[in-house]
């Protein structure tokens, strides 16, 4: 029975649900919370449903998340019929009503369902960002999701957290390929550096099967990013004793990590393949970790971390060999691309990653090739720029910015 009136929405809403949900988490899992979150949500802001509706208007955040989920729908058909003009003309059409909407909502909604609500929409414009492939947007809004009044600690439910850790880790991987670092503007003391860090909670374990990392390897990177930006205040000057001893303890602590003490405990071995995925996914990003901490806190150090490399060519690899025998073919599932990212502007073996990357094209989304775009851009620029000591500095040089997702 269709739930849609007009069948125009209920090709967009069919295919969001059938594919682009999906497509946005490296492994199929039934608490997938852009099926079990984002939708529901966008139901509330849909006018076109055969179902009887609540006597509340909806909200102007419910309407700005459906028109985005028929904005995302619509690019990722643009991308997988072959450059589709009416597809585009739709997706473009809702974009502009999901902007249109979230202008005109509350900026300071005082529930917690209303804040979940109004993160998720925030969120849904990063995943068309993320669809498209062809728009710098998503810092404005991660921006936004940061300004959103959070509601009392405690009173975020099983609903929330997820979309919470999406935002979360968003903003992370942001902090990784900005082109301007935070910097700490006082120097740090063991107790205050990392104040403001926002750790993933071990309570929490959706990222798990979201982006198929652990918790610890989140405050991992977290951990790396809030060192390299304090570092940033000294540029070469003395470095204070206390955050040379932090760098080494992370150091550690990176290299002192083990897959077999990471319990995927929202991914049981029921889940049997999935799993397998999930840890090669948690493997690769911890090797992407390691590479992003000797290139932003010890830069000075000339090693050579092509076995790191390697060794994230083969998870990931081995990812995408399981899912083609599980789902027999179909693009569904596609991997977090962040490890693939760093280790391919680190590889000096690149005929291996043009394999790589050109494989995964076959998700259709855009992020993915404009990607494998910057990377050969980056090669390019460390092949002829001596200044460029690393891909690091090399990103700074192009000025692309981009979330690595």
């Amino acid at each position: 029975m269709p739930l849609f009136q007009d069948p125009q929405t209920s090709t967009l809403m069919y295919h969001y649900m059938d594919h682009v949900a999906d497509l946005l988490q490296p492994v199929l899992h039934p608490m997938n919370p852009w099926r079990t979150t984002y939708f529901p949500f966008a139901l509330e802001g849909c006018p076109e449903l055969f179902l009887s509706q609540s006597s509340f208007p909806s909200s102007y955040a419910s309407i700005a998340l459906f028109h985005s989920l028929l904005s995302s729908a619509a690019f990722h058909l643009r991308n997988a019929t072959g450059d589709s003009k009416k597809f585009y003309k739709l997706g473009l059409q809702h974009r502009a009503k999901s902007l249109r909407a979230l202008n005109a909502a509350l900026t300071c909604p005082n529930e917690s369902q209303l804040y979940t609500v109004y993160l998720t929409a925030m969120l849904s414009l990063v995943t068309i960002d993320t669809i498209t492939g062809e728009d710098t947007d998503f810092p404005i809004h991660l921006k936004a999701c940061r300004q959103l009044r959070k509601p009392p600690p405690g009173t975020l439910n099983d609903t929330s957290r997820p979309v919470d850790t999406i935002f979360h880790f968003l903003s992370l991987l942001a902090r990784t390929t900005s082109l301007r670092p935070e910097s700490c503007p006082e120097p740090p003391d063991s107790t205050r550096l990392f104040d403001q860090v926002t750790h993933f909670s071990s309570d929490e374990r959706s990222i798990e099967h979201i982006y198929g990392i652990t918790p610890k390897l989140g405050n991992l990177l977290e951990k790396t990013c809030q060192i390299a930006e304090s570092l940033t205040v000294y540029k070469g000057n003395q470095i204070p004793t206390i955050l040379l001893t932090m760098s080494e303890e992370l150091k550690y602590e990176l290299c002192a990590w083990d897959i077999d003490s990471e319990p995927f405990y929202s991914i049981g071995p029921e889940h049997g393949t999935m799993l397998e995925i999930a840890r090669c996914q948690a493997r690769a990003f911890h090797s992407a970790v390691l590479i992003f901490y000797y290139r932003t806190i010890e830069y000075y150090n000339p090693i050579n971390l092509e076995d790191e490399v390697s060794f994230i060519w083969k998870n990931l690899t081995t990812a995408e060999d399981l899912k083609d025998d599980f789902m027999h073919g179909e693009k569904r599932a596609a991997p977090m691309s962040w490890p693939a990212f760093i280790a391919a502007c680190e590889a000096t073996d690149r005929e291996s990653w043009a394999e790589w990357w050109t494989r995964v094209q076959g998700y259709r989304v855009g992020n993915f090739a404009k990607q494998w775009r910057v990377i050969q851009r980056l090669w390019n620029i460390m092949d002829n720029d001596e200044t460029s000591k690393s891909w690091v500095d090399a990103l700074k040089r192009s000025g692309e910015l981009i979330l690595p997702i």
